[in-house]
């Protein structure tokens, strides 16, 4: 490998490494968006759904006409209701004693059609007798609980944070799994059998320490095969010798 390419490949390592976290990172903020759109889906269409609003209006209702019957409250002492909705959760309530229209609603139309007009805020106020039966009309209405929504949020950082831990150690796996290799082969190496390969893959740092241990390798092999003046048998002693130095260079034997 020539010197400009080690330059290039230094800090590949780190650069993959830097790579790893990066890609483990976005693929964790894509996972806990996910998990967080998709609790706040359930919320509004389980947990907050037209159905359940109207079933709370209800029971709100409900609710408050008891009251109204149980304190015996009319419109001397119609600031006991404070007191019930101190007593709910998420709502909003107001009293008034005739909203009633006279006429309309209208809208000027420049136009010959006629104007619809939107009369979507007349759901939100109700009738309640008092005590005594006198009518009063309620604004009310109920919110969704923010609970909800913070345990939305809890889901998303818990998903992101298991998604990003998971995808790092199942990279940073890959690593740890051709660095054991290696360990692998070397004490077979140290246990003075030069022929086996090392497995060289990747382009790092690691790359570049296999690539070193085979060139020492195959050079201990080449050195102890390649001298002619010996005979078969010298020949042979002569490369177990070199063989067995190059094992103890391997184990740190002195």
């Amino acid at each position: 490998m020539s010197t400009k390419k080690k330059n290039i490949w230094k800090n590949r390592l780190t650069l993959e490494l830097l790579g790893m976290c990066a890609a483990a990172l976005l693929i964790a903020i894509t996972a806990a968006n996910l998990a967080r759109n998709i609790a706040v889906d359930w919320i509004y269409n389980v947990v907050y759904s037209d159905e359940k609003y109207e079933q709370d209006i209800t029971d709100m209702l409900q609710s408050l006409q008891d009251y109204v019957q149980e304190e015996q409250v009319t419109e001397d002492n119609i600031k006991q209701l404070v007191n019930w909705v101190r007593k709910q959760k998420n709502v909003y309530v107001t009293f008034y004693r005739d909203i009633d229209e006279l006429l309309g609603p209208f809208m000027a139309n420049s136009g010959d059609e006629p104007y619809e007009v939107d009369t979507e805020y007349e759901s939100m106020y109700y009738t309640v007798n008092l005590y005594d039966g006198t009518p009063i009309k309620v604004q009310l209405e109920v919110y969704l609980d923010m609970n909800y929504m913070y345990w939305a949020d809890v889901a998303m950082y818990v998903t992101g944070g298991i998604v990003f831990l998971l995808l790092l150690l199942l990279m940073i796996h890959h690593k740890i799994r051709y660095i054991n290799r290696l360990e692998s082969e070397l004490k077979i190496l140290g246990g003075g059998n030069l022929e086996y390969p090392i497995t060289i893959k990747g382009n790092d740092e690691i790359t570049s320490l296999a690539e070193g241990i085979t060139a020492l390798k195959n050079g201990f092999l080449e050195g102890g095969g390649g001298e002619g003046q010996y005979g078969a048998g010298d020949s042979h002693v002569s490369r177990s010798e070199d063989t067995v130095d190059f094992a103890d260079r391997l184990s740190g034997a002195p």
